[in-house]
């Protein structure tokens, strides 16, 4: 609508005072969500106003870190390559969120990490032990959700393998929207502290 954020501002808060739309319980960094609240579809259809709302397969937080991250690491080189519907670890029931594929034939699996840590914890877990994956990134809105994560993967322990497992780094939104982060070094080599296992 070409709104400055102050103007977004003043002209959501009376939305939000009345119950027609309601923050979503996830932020990232100074990032808020709002969705329509029943109410506000009610209000919309009386006063017939059409709501095009984006259906997200995993809801708005989830989708928008995603896109984020997928631009970020875009722009390093115009020869990665993102598939949203990889094959890579179908054998095992999962679907990653993406998986990029770098030019040297490394491919790296991202996850968005929002909801259920434990659900989440078991699926890196499994990624971690594919053939040919070199690193499993998980990203998580925020601090409180890191820490979660964190606590879900000390209880989940790796099938006993031959093969060794992909290095995990596990980060916050927050280290790197609307700032500098260094993904060709995170993409490069794993931190030592944030590898896992």
């Amino acid at each position: 609508m070409g709104l400055d954020r102050a103007q977004e501002l003043r002209a959501r808060k009376p939305l939000e005072t009345k119950g027609l739309i309601a923050q979503v319980d996830v932020s990232v960094g100074k990032w808020q969500f709002f969705q329509v609240t029943a109410k506000g579809e009610d209000w919309a259809k009386r006063h017939s106003i059409k709501i095009k709302q984006h259906a997200f397969k995993s809801g708005p937080v989830h989708e928008f870190i995603l896109n984020r991250v997928e631009k970020a690491i875009g722009i390093l080189n115009s020869r990665f390559r993102f598939q949203r519907h990889s094959e890579i670890a179908r054998e095992l029931g999962l679907q990653p969120d993406s998986v990029l594929l770098l030019p040297d034939n490394r491919r790296i699996i991202i996850e968005v990490c929002c909801n259920n840590m434990d659900y989440d914890a078991r699926n890196l877990v499994k990624e971690r032990q594919v053939t040919g994956v070199d690193v499993v990134i998980a990203v998580v809105p925020n601090q409180r959700l890191k820490k979660a994560l964190e606590r879900a993967l000390d209880k989940c322990r790796p099938e006993v393998t031959t093969t060794p497992l992909a290095p995990l780094i596990v980060l916050e939104a927050g280290q790197f929207i609307d700032r500098d982060f260094d993904w060709a070094g995170a993409l490069a080599m794993p931190p030592a502290a944030e590898a896992k296992g």
